[in-house]
């Protein structure tokens, strides 16, 4: 009995690694061979060495000092705010925050760029911690302080090598999402601030030059692949970390994590001093024709997202964010969101796709099956284990604990990461920006469109409703997990 299931356990992984090497291959893999092929048979323009290499350097530089800034204010921020306006914070759109940085009067460029980014990696890195501060971190704090030692001895001999792995994963990871977002760059760089993202955009839509996209795209995923071995063992970490609370921060710290919270709002401060009473015009119809179909691709990739997340990680559960199946997963959170883009245009002609809303909802969807697979992955470690042993204690089979055990546990998180993969979806402008088509298939594309034409004061309103979205999310999530929340309460007490 015990060698069958053994047998079962082992095809069954293999099963899950087959059809997860299938999806990277369709993604990612077919597609980067197509791009290779066309990149051997056409020669683009050619471009001085110099470029990649101040591209290169210069986005380096940038995603530093944003991974840089994560991680020092992370640890206030993560000590001081609630996970629900974290949140919030973290799917604000980058088209937001580019324009409200404009809006408090900086001039497009370098600085422009560094708050903008800054803005949505605080709150980023900060969530990664707070995951990690809830767990064993409080325990072990407060036995130091029985023992006699100060706040400052705790954070530097407790605290501090705890918190380091989440750190450090915190900080590659915004420094990841900072080299893929073009939207910032192009808004507000305002064309000042030229990196590989940018490069590769153009490489793409306007030059027509496969070659230098080829290169590109290897490269960033040379950074990519290590960088998701190490988020899966980041992820592997923080699973069953949030037993409680974090532990409670002095006047100070909350004092400077407050500021960072400040930080992270400010380009919706810049938005909302841009609302202009004027009418929308031709800029206004066009988002308003976009509306219904953005809400509906995105809302279904989020769902799709969530049901292929929980799957994965429910089959893989025993060894969830520790294999390099778990890494290919959540290759998309390494993998900077324009390399997806430039891929998707060849995996369209590969599988007879047009841009439009088929080829934006399969480029939107590796991503958010990987915020998906992180979300589901801690959800279930969050499960008794004896409830599951339970119910196979008392005869229950497979089918069965699906239905009566995990379904009524997991579909709390299970709708509040549909709705966290719609909003990060409907804020996504570098994706649907190379799938979109002429006039765009989303509302972030077509807000891109009227912000680089003459109708700009259009856009801050439709950007601050957009930034609206993550609000309404977190206050469903937050009424779906009560549940949850209450039940996990009366099974620790």
């Amino acid at each position: 009995m015990a060698a069958f299931a053994l047998a079962s356990s082992s095809g069954r992984a293999r099963g899950v690694a087959a059809a997860v090497g299938l999806w990277v291959l369709l993604t990612l893999g077919l597609p980067l061979v197509q791009l290779g092929q066309e990149a051997w048979s056409v020669v683009g323009p050619p471009a001085p060495p110099w470029i990649f290499v101040l591209a290169g350097l210069r986005a380096l530089g940038l995603a530093a000092a944003v991974a840089v800034i994560a991680a020092v204010a992370a640890y206030p921020v993560a000590r001081t705010v609630s996970a629900r306006v974290l949140l919030v914070l973290v799917l604000v759109s980058p088209l937001a925050r580019a324009l409200g940085v404009l809006g408090l009067g900086m001039a497009p460029g370098v600085p422009a760029v560094l708050l903008a980014q800054s803005a949505g990696a605080i709150p980023l890195a900060a969530l990664v911690l707070q995951l990690r501060l809830r767990g064993r971190a409080r325990v072990w704090l407060e036995a130091a302080a029985d023992l006699g030692a100060g706040p400052w001895r705790r954070f530097w001999e407790v605290e501090l090598p705890l918190l380091a792995p989440a750190l450090a994963l915190a900080a590659g990871w915004a420094a990841l999402w900072a080299l893929g977002d073009v939207t910032t760059l192009e808004l507000a760089g305002g064309g000042k601030v030229y990196t590989l993202a940018l490069l590769l955009r153009d490489a793409v839509l306007s030059e027509a030059n496969p070659r230098r996209a080829a290169a590109i795209v290897v490269v960033m995923l040379a950074v990519a692949v290590p960088c998701a071995l190490a988020i899966a063992r980041g992820l592997a970490g923080l699973a069953g970390e949030v037993s409680g609370p974090g532990p409670r921060a002095g006047s100070g710290l909350r004092a400077l994590g407050w500021l960072g919270v400040g930080l992270s709002a400010l380009p919706l401060a810049g938005l909302i001093g841009q609302l202009s009473l004027r009418t929308d015009g031709s800029g206004g119809l066009l988002l308003r024709g976009l509306l219904a179909r953005s809400l509906a691709l995105t809302l279904g990739c989020g769902l799709l997202a969530a049901a292929l997340g929980f799957t994965l990680a429910l089959l893989r559960r025993r060894s969830a964010g520790r294999d390099a199946v778990a890494a290919l997963v959540l290759l998309p959170l390494a993998v900077p969101p324009v390399v997806y883009g430039a891929l998707m245009l060849p995996a369209g002609r590969l599988l007879g796709l047009m841009p439009g809303p088929g080829l934006t909802l399969l480029g939107l969807l590796p991503m958010r099956v990987a915020l998906a697979y992180a979300g589901a992955v801690l959800a279930v470690a969050a499960v008794q284990p004896e409830v599951i042993d339970g119910a196979r204690d008392l005869g229950a089979g497979a089918g069965a604990r699906l239905l009566r055990v995990w379904w009524p546990l997991l579909a709390p998180a299970g709708l509040a990461l549909a709705l966290v993969g719609f909003a990060h979806a409907l804020a996504d402008s570098s994706v649907p920006a190379f799938t979109a088509g002429p006039g765009g298939s989303t509302l972030a594309v077509g807000m891109t469109i009227v912000a680089r034409g003459g109708e700009v004061d259009v856009v801050p309103r439709w950007a601050l409703g957009l930034s609206l979205a993550p609000v309404a999310v977190v206050m469903i999530s937050a009424w779906a997990w009560r549940p949850f929340a209450a039940s996990r309460r009366r099974a620790q007490g």
